[in-house]
């Protein structure tokens, strides 16, 4: 058991948004609790410009993540977020020699490898935390204290939205990381593992079968105008009128995300050399990106409730919002709002929740992982609410909801279950 005034010594994989500045940001924000002692990328200049932040040592920069191993460097916890089809790789071989993983999900890219995963964890005796961070929002704890106090009775069914919002679709889904499936999966679980974790959560128990239909209606060659340039800069005529032109998003005065994604060189010029170099400056239409724009998934669980779950990149708003229908009333809730609305049908009150705002990305859940981290690594008697078995139910029904809607049936997930373990 560590000592409580230990700090915790960290290893991070990884330096776009979620290693730099997510992870980064909060470490540097709490020093006297933990701190970083070597980091990897391929990126050097990025590598220069972290080390500098935090005070990392030359020498414990490496552009090559096996160095770390090779070198046998010592911590307490590796943080992996580099890009979605290199987590597994790079779990395995840090759980293998003897470290304590975080991972970005999802695990795998395919479900053999996040099941494979959940085996390599087990073995190796030691922490596999997954960044489900929604489980740790002040918002799904709240809903899930109403659910178990009981008084409004057993859950009938949930309506589940997960609202993507058309710029974030846009950057991230069209032109960004997660624009095709052999990369990084399908979306269904590069974004929504979040939302299938915590419908588990939730329901509190397993889902016998579902089925999900979707597909790529909009963000396609088919729907391009016509004449319209491979890139917006390209003197696109459609510009002036167009919510996804490159220029009225990249190119403003705003700095931060989505912008410090495109680019280390933050400068107009950087940026509009980005946008002429980068799938970042593609016209939306000609990206060559094959993730669905849109999903629905109905999903059975064991103990009979019934979810209902959309994912769709066409809001304008980016936020997830949830309804739970109980024998004796009704949850419904916005999770980026932290506003929860409770109906009980015996007296026909309405309670209203509003929970104090949050600092950080996922309604504050970006920052209650890295506290319960440090609190999982000082002791050994604190819980992690995500490791590697229980997540991992959350990527087994995401790839059966692909695999759903590409074949159009209805999957059993017994079955599935057993197939995916008898490879």
């Amino acid at each position: 058991m560590c000592e409580k005034k230990k700090i915790i010594m960290a290893i991070i994989i990884g330096l776009g948004d979620r290693g730099a500045h997510v992870y980064g940001n909060y470490i540097l924000r709490n020093q006297n609790d933990i701190k970083i002692v070597a980091i990897s990328d391929v990126n050097k200049q990025r590598m220069r410009n972290i080390s500098l932040a935090h005070g990392i040592k030359p020498e414990m920069c490496f552009d090559d993540w096996n160095i770390i191993i090779e070198k046998k460097i010592k911590c307490d916890i590796v943080i992996i977020t580099t890009p979605d089809r290199f987590h597994f790789i790079q779990a395995k071989a840090f759980l293998q020699n003897g470290y304590n993983v975080m991972l970005e999900k999802p695990m795998g890219v395919t479900i053999e490898e996040s099941s494979s995963l959940v085996q390599i964890a087990a073995e190796s005796g030691k922490q596999l935390i997954i960044c489900h961070v929604l489980r740790y929002t002040l918002f799904f704890k709240k809903i899930k204290q109403i659910i178990e106090n009981g008084r409004l009775g057993k859950i009938i069914c949930i309506q589940h939205n997960e609202n993507i919002g058309i710029e974030h679709f846009a950057h991230s889904y069209v032109r960004g990381n997660w624009r095709k499936r052999i990369d990084s999966g399908p979306a269904i679980l590069t974004k929504c593992s979040h939302d299938m974790d915590i419908l588990n959560w939730l329901a509190d128990s397993k889902c016998v079968r579902l089925v999900s239909f979707g597909k790529l209606n909009y963000f396609n060659k088919e729907s391009a105008p016509d004449d319209c340039p491979e890139r917006c800069i390209n003197n696109c005529k459609y510009s002036e009128n167009c919510p996804f032109c490159t220029s009225k998003i990249y190119l403003t005065e705003n700095t931060d995300w989505p912008v410090h994604v495109i680019s280390d060189d933050l400068s107009i010029e950087g940026r509009t050399d980005a946008l002429r170099k980068t799938p970042y400056g593609k016209c939306v239409f000609k990206s060559k990106n094959d993730v669905v724009d849109n999903q629905c998934t109905i999903l059975e669980f064991k103990n009979g409730i019934c979810v209902s779950f959309i994912m769709s990149a066409f809001t304008p708003e980016n936020n997830r919002t949830i309804k739970i229908l109980c024998t004796g009333g009704q949850i419904s809730g916005n999770l980026e709002k932290g506003e929860i609305a409770v109906h009980e049908y015996s007296n026909s009150e309405i309670s209203k929740i509003l929970l104090p705002s949050t600092s950080g990305n996922h309604a504050g859940g970006d920052d209650k992982i890295m506290y319960d981290l440090i609190r999982i690594l000082k002791s050994s008697s604190y819980n992690c609410k995500t490791n590697a078995f229980e997540s991992f139910e959350s990527h087994l029904m995401a790839f059966a909801a692909e695999e759903s809607r590409i074949s159009g049936e209805i999957i059993d997930m017994q079955k599935y279950r057993n197939r995916v373990f008898q490879k």
